[in-house]
């Protein structure tokens, strides 16, 4: 089975975390990730055959993209979301400043569990 290695080393936000996840597996493949949680999903079915994907130095994910990020990322989605969306994507800022509802860490696991047909997913630590 190939293996690809994301390291999250240094990734303090979604930004970086596309970087890693650019560098680590989606240019491999001639793609370049933009964060688009839906394109990660179809990403992830690009290797022909099923994958290892590790990520290295991943500990402090759940807190990268926490609530903070989280907010962040709807506010972004927000500025260019369709007029009857905004409600809906307001309620979502709220309630991830509040610290509550699902992360954007919640969301790429289970986009990574939804693709386990192609990627086992492995977490790692490597030392500095």
């Amino acid at each position: 089975m190939t293996k690809y290695t994301v390291d999250c080393r240094g990734v303090r936000d979604f930004a970086g975390f596309v970087a890693a996840m650019n560098d680590g597996l989606v240019k491999r493949f001639g793609g370049d990730w933009n964060g688009n949680l839906d394109a990660l999903n179809d990403y992830l079915s690009w290797p022909k055959e099923p994958y290892l994907l590790e990520m290295e130095n991943s500990e402090a994910m759940p807190i990268v993209l926490g609530y903070l990020s989280t907010a962040d990322w709807y506010r972004e989605i927000f500025k260019t979301c369709q007029v009857g969306h905004r409600e809906d994507v307001a309620r979502y800022i709220a309630q991830s400043e509040a610290g509550r509802g699902e992360t954007l860490w919640n969301m790429i696991l289970e986009i990574f569990a939804e693709n386990a047909q192609f990627v086992t997913l492995r977490f790692g630590h490597t030392s500095n």
